[in-house]
């Protein structure tokens, strides 16, 4: 069974052909949910503590002046599984995304707990919800004659986009 190993943070490696960016605000979002939620997530590592997974926290730690971090020595991989899973562990994560209805649920529920919600990872950049839409008014009966009342070329783009 794998276990979770505190290592120096200078004893690990970054892999020097990471593809993927860490902004200063991102470390920075990084560092303020440690500090918030403790350390939730260990930074994956190879046998020679090359970091495979978690540079971002890597940083983050850094930034917060922590001088071990956990980390999960992920063996055996080749080489090139390695070097790949680099890329997938970050592109797997890119491709989810977010029920609206239960974020914004979710969030009203922190807000109203007066939780600091910039501890969620947007900072002060919360999502906006855009209302969909209120097609009712197309049921109306009004509506032929108000068409009817528009000039021809926006009359058909209408009817086209709701045909």
């Amino acid at each position: 069974m794998k276990q979770i190993v505190l290592k120096k943070i200078e004893q690990l490696r970054p892999y020097e052909q990471n593809p993927r960016v860490h902004s200063d605000e991102q470390v920075q979002r990084i560092a303020r949910s440690i500090n918030e939620f403790g350390w939730t997530n260990p930074i994956l590592v190879t046998r020679d503590d090359e970091v495979l997974a978690g540079h971002g926290r890597l940083m983050a730690a850094q930034r917060i002046g922590l001088e071990e971090v956990p980390t999960l020595l992920i063996d055996p991989l080749t080489k090139e599984q390695a070097r790949a899973y680099v890329i997938a562990d970050n592109q797997t994560a890119l491709i989810s995304s977010w029920d609206d209805e239960l974020l914004r649920s979710e969030l009203a529920a922190l807000q109203d707990a007066d939780f600091d919600l910039s501890a969620l990872g947007w900072g002060d950049d919360l999502p906006e919800f855009v209302e969909p839409p209120d097609y009712s008014i197309l049921d109306e009966e009004d509506m032929d004659d108000m068409l009817d009342d528009l000039e021809g070329g926006a009359k058909r783009a209408i009817m086209i986009e709701f045909n």
